[in-house]
């Protein structure tokens, strides 16, 4: 045997509660130029079909005739002997009726022909129940009896296990019936009958030699549609019987192959005809072995590789002859029909070829004149194009030389070239127009009326270099230029060109403006010096893909995504514009930017407002001269994951009013003007970010109302920690400010009062940890406050709350140190340790000694400045052992009640 031993058998058990013709116009045809053949094998192929479509009792059956006639016609086709296949159905003479005793005992002697190496079929058709009170499954023949099921029904269980106990080496076993369960009470499949049964429900797992192919899930239904003279699951098996399923074109079907085809088809066309959901199940050892071999496929492959060869040596003509051919051959092999309409389509533009300039013909004459599939070369030189060129069908443009440097097609005021319909293909163009819309001052733009606006945003599309409708269009290293009005326009819903290594330098509006729901790529392009915008993406549904772009040297801003608009942005990056480098704006806006630099811009970084929200991923944010993000207005709602804000000439990020905005594994280091500041009531979230280096505060939070959320977030090396004011309020939770300059957390005003939870304020340089004044609040928990140059937690007014929280090594000055300072207020000391209210104490009773020394002191000086009146020398008197201690000891360092300064 040149391969296992394969044994085809199909169970075919059909019920549907649709009715069609019985012998449809739709049914399956099959090319009469497809010459297949069953694998070759030293076993014999049977097959044995029973189909019931008329029942004495039970409901009737539209399809199961038609169903079982194509299979039958099918299997010749494939190779079968008639002689070989047992045919038993409904709508027959009396001797090949589907009764019980007639399928009994032919599937008995069915099974007896069976020996070592043969192929086998069994195909059923008819209605399947299970008996109340019996496991199993039940198969219907003709003359069931709802009165006596155990009688006068078949077994499929001991079938399949017959099945199993035969001679032949593998079996395919396939059950196409519904599978949901009928209530009791209801008549069921059984005509004036009051008789719950179930529909045939889980089949038992297939014998070793078995695989079980089942029409659909439990509890669910295997459907037919008006539309198809078979069943829908039989419909999809009869194609996968052909070289319809060989998905990798090789010639050959496997058994994989047609459980793929059978199984996707299925559920495609239920939910197109039926709109139901329909899965095909399969048990059993799933085995890969050749089924079905084309006959052709040898031949056509070998015209395949001689069609190449020609076409290799520019001979196209040949080329296509012999693909032609071998799509005779083989009709349903896609990867041939591709290659003969490649070759096709060379020949047609090869045939329509042609230059400009051309005699007196204009370049929109030409156009006109050149079939689908045509090419222009336009030659090296400066070309002036009067009029807009407007293409409708599939062209190419192409530049001469492969520079756009060489050729330049110049316009007047309005579009150089437009593309309404079709496909069009441009490479290796300059296309530059004068534009005439864009002669407004900043000031007279604020003075516009809508309708004006309205005016002036046509103007923009129809006074661009180039405005794009079609749903396709390719522009390749092409430069446009628009001197008062956008470079290119996108304007057309679903309109999808793409733009690749192309250059839209200098214009007068924006660079690339994509509205109205267009999408589109855009890879490897460069935009510079764009008055407005660089890039605009605009409006509902509109989602380009960027890839690798870069927008910079802008009078305006960067990119600009507003008014409902998506997209994703990749690897690009907006640096050096005078305006924003990335903004969104307007409910709906949600762009995706991924891996983007936003560097060197003279104004913000990011700006999200207007209700925006957008994700940013994995973007840097470096070296702008205001803001490396904003994000204002409480809809607004961003995402930013491992984004780095770093280097800034003000604050690294500022919050205004927004209540969604959420930072992970965000950083923002070493901005002049502080880390991030929470204003407005916003209600943000931070989790793990580190806010390090920062010229001042590493975070700053004000306003009441205002309610960030911090988590596991640190503060490190800033002027100041944290700083809370005018009754802000948040969480910081597992929180870290360390080694900061003047406090690791400032609380100021009346009202802030911040939670914080199992944070640590360790190191500071000059301050304190804890630094509480003019009111505020808090509550403070489970927190570490050590290593502190000043005071562990300095209180000077103020109603905060520390419960459980370890102080340890704080100090004052170089010779003594201090874990609690409280000088005014009334702070609530909880549980701490060391105990606060020992450390108070010995604190008062500090003072007081230090009270006494200096009265001392002061008595001391008094009577010196006496004796020295009265003419006594006391520079050559031995001090005292008292006056040599005093002098020795330095006073404590002085610690003020007022914010630090630079606060």
């Amino acid at each position: 045997m040149k391969n296992p031993i394969f044994v085809l058998i199909l169970f075919w058990i059909s019920i549907s509660s649709l009715p069609l013709g019985v012998l449809g116009e739709n049914a399956v045809e099959f090319s009469s130029r497809e010459s297949i053949q069953l694998e070759e094998n030293d076993g014999t192929w049977y097959a044995f079909i029973a189909a019931v479509s008329d029942y004495d009792e039970a409901v009737d059956l539209s399809c199961a005739l038609q169903d079982a006639h194509d299979l039958k016609s099918r299997f010749l086709q494939m190779g079968f002997e008639e002689r070989n296949i047992t045919f038993l159905v409904s709508e027959s003479d009396a001797s090949h009726l589907p009764t019980r005793k007639k399928i009994l005992s032919r599937y008995a002697n069915f099974l007896s022909r069976l020996k070592q190496g043969d192929h086998a079929v069994v195909y059923l058709c008819g209605h399947g129940i299970q008996i109340p009170g019996k496991k199993g499954s039940w198969f219907c023949p003709m003359d069931a009896e709802s009165e006596a099921l155990d009688e006068t029904t078949i077994s499929i269980d001991e079938m399949l296990a017959g099945l199993g106990e035969s001679k032949a080496d593998f079996c395919w076993m396939i059950v196409d019936a519904c599978r949901n369960n009928q209530s009791a009470g209801t008549s069921g499949i059984f005509k004036d009958r009051a008789f719950g049964v179930k529909s045939l429900g889980e089949l038992p797992e297939p014998p070793e030699n078995v695989i079980l192919m089942q029409s659909c899930q439990p509890g669910s239904i295997s459907y037919e549609s008006p539309n198809l003279a078979n069943g829908i699951f039989t419909y999809c098996l009869l194609e996968a019987l052909s070289m319809k399923s060989d998905v990798d074109e090789d010639g050959e079907v496997t058994f994989t192959e047609i459980q793929k085809y059978v199984t996707e088809q299925t559920a495609s066309l239920a939910d197109y005809y039926v709109g139901k959901i329909q899965f095909p199940q399969v048990s059993g050892k799933i085995t890969d072995l050749v089924l079905l071999r084309d006959l052709n496929y040898p031949k056509a492959e070998t015209l395949i590789e001689e069609a190449r060869k020609k076409a290799g040596n520019e001979e196209f003509t040949a080329a296509l002859e012999l693909a032609k051919e071998a799509c005779v051959l083989c009709p349903r092999n896609r990867k041939f029909r591709v290659l003969k309409e490649k070759y096709e389509s060379r020949l047609a533009v090869r045939e329509h070829k042609t230059v400009f300039p051309d005699g007196d013909k204009t370049l929109q004459e030409i156009c006109d004149g050149m079939p689908d599939g045509g090419t222009v070369t336009i030659l090296k030189g400066k070309h002036f194009i009067p009029e807009t060129v407007v293409t409708r069908g599939k062209i190419t443009f192409r530049g001469e030389g492969g520079n756009p440097e060489y050729v330049i097609l110049r316009g007047g005021t309005k579009n150089v070239l437009r593309i309404e319909d079709g496909f069009a293909e441009l490479k290796d163009l300059t296309i530059r127009n004068e534009g005439d819309c864009f002669d407004l001052s900043p000031e007279e733009l604020e003075k516009e009326t809508e309708e004006e606006e309205k005016q002036r945003n046509h103007q923009e599309n129809l006074f661009s270099a180039i405005w794009i409708k079609s749903p396709m269009a390719v522009l390749e290293n092409c430069v446009l230029i628009s001197e008062k009005a956008c470079g290119a326009v996108i304007s057309q819903k679903d309109s999808a060109p793409v733009f690749i290594r192309c250059l839209v330098k200098n214009c007068g509006g924006n660079g690339i403006l994509v509205e109205s729901g267009a999408k589109g790529v855009f890879r490897e392009c460069r935009v510079t010096g764009s008055r407005w915008s660089g890039f605009v993406v605009c409006g509902t549904g509109t989602a380009p893909v960027v890839e690798k772009c870069c927008v910079e040297k802008g009078k305006d801003g960067g990119f600009y995504v507003l008014e409902g608009a998506g997209g994703k942005f990749t690897d690009c990056e907006s640096r050096e514009n005078v305006g924003i480098g990335f903004i969104l704006e307007d409910p709906g806006t949600d762009p995706l930017v991924e891996n983007c630099r936003i560097i060197g811009n003279h104004d913000m970084g990011i700006f999200v407002a207007g209700g925006s929200s957008g994700r940013f991923i994995n973007c840097q944010v470096l070296r702008n001269t205001e803001l490396g993000l904003g994000v204002a207005h409480a809809k607004s709602s961003p995402f930013f994951q491992n984004c780095r804000f770093k280097d800034g000439e003000s604050m690294g990020i500022i919050l205004y009013e927004t209540k969604g905005t959420r930072f992970e594994m965000c950083e923002s280091n070493g901005n002049l003007l502080g880390g991030i500041g929470v204003f407005g009531g916003a209600e943000s979230s931070f989790n793990d970010c580190e806010i390090r280096g920062n010229d001042r505060d590493g975070l700053v939070v004000g306003e009441e109302g205002t309610k960030p959320v911090f988590e596991n977030c640190r503060f490190l090396g800033n002027q100041g920690g944290i700083y809370l004011q005018k009754g802000a309020g948040g969480e910081f939770i597992n929180c870290e400010a360390e080694r900061n300059r003047e406090f690791g957390i400032y609380l100021t005003g009346s009202g802030t009062a911040p939670k914080i939870e199992k944070s640590r304020f360790v190191n500071t340089v000059e301050g304190c940890g804890v630094l509480i004044q003019n009111e505020a609040g808090g509550i403070f928990t489970d927190c570490e406050i050590s290593g502190n140059a000043g005071a562990g937690i300095q209180v000077e007014d103020g109603t905060p709350v520390f419960r459980k929280n370890v102080l340890s090594e704080n100090g004052l000055s170089y010779w003594e140190r201090l874990d609690w300072r409280i000088l005014g207020g009334e702070p609530l000391l909880e549980e701490n340790v060391p105990d606060g209210l020992e450390e108070l104490q010995l604190l008062k009773e500090k003072e007081e000694k230090e009270r006494q020394r200096k009265e001392e002191l002061r008595a001391r000086e008094e009577l010196k400045r006496a004796e020295t009146a009265m003419g006594i020398n006391t520079e050559n008197i031995n001090p005292g052992k008292d006056d040599w201690e005093t002098r020795k000891r330095s006073s404590p360092q002085k610690i003020g009640n007022e914010r630090p300064q630079n606060l």
